[in-house]
């Protein structure tokens, strides 16, 4: 819910209680463990929108706000797709009868460490930049076995993807692009292409 709005030369500032956004990013490596699997991922990158709309910024906050996804989960749903091969749903948002938000995934993971750096991506506007980037490393535990054996079907696809989850507490838009400017970062979910499109 929104609490203050300012409103000065096409630019709107919004303070507001929470929110919760959801955006996806690339897993680009696994390495096996003894009792977990390590994933590294690219989260996102910084300075430019994505297909929402949404930008984070690059500034002298950013390391510290990245910082917040660690140790928080790495969530996900379980799932089968129609030939019986191991995948996952996707964020699983749901409402119970008091309009309640929840999501129906479970942690089966923690994220161990941040970095940012630059790099090479093609942004959702088609364009090849050098941006600056956030990359996370995680475990994802092997007591989930189903699990793993998701993680290790849709890595070999080319098709594990993931959509991370921030609580935003303020954003300002300009000419139609919402700037995060205070946001945490409160998960990271794994996604099954067969249910889930990343955004």
């Amino acid at each position: 819910s929104i609490g203050t709005e300012y409103v000065s030369e096409q630019k709107v500032v919004k303070k507001m209680n929470n929110i919760n956004i959801f955006l996806a990013s690339e897993i680009i490596e696994i390495s096996e463990h003894k009792t977990y699997l390590e994933l590294t991922s690219r989260i996102c990158y910084y300075d430019d929108t994505n297909a929402n709309g949404v930008m984070l910024p690059f500034d002298d906050t950013t390391e510290d706000k990245a910082q917040t996804l660690i140790s928080m989960p790495v969530q996900a749903k379980y799932k089968t797709n129609k030939k019986g091969e191991p995948t996952f749903g996707s964020h699983e948002m749901c409402k119970d009868n008091k309009g309640n938000v929840f999501f129906n995934t479970s942690s089966i993971g923690t994220h161990t460490e941040v970095y940012i750096k630059p790099d090479t991506i093609k942004t959702f506007g088609g364009e090849i930049k050098k941006l600056p980037c956030l990359f996370a490393k995680y475990r994802v535990w092997k007591r989930y076995k189903n699990v793993v054996g998701a993680v290790q079907r849709l890595f070999s696809l080319n098709k594990l993807f993931s959509s991370w989850e921030i609580i935003v507490s303020a954003y300002e838009v300009k000419d139609g692009i919402k700037k995060l400017t205070e946001y945490e970062f409160e998960a990271n979910t794994l996604l099954g292409f067969e249910f889930a499109t990343p955004s």
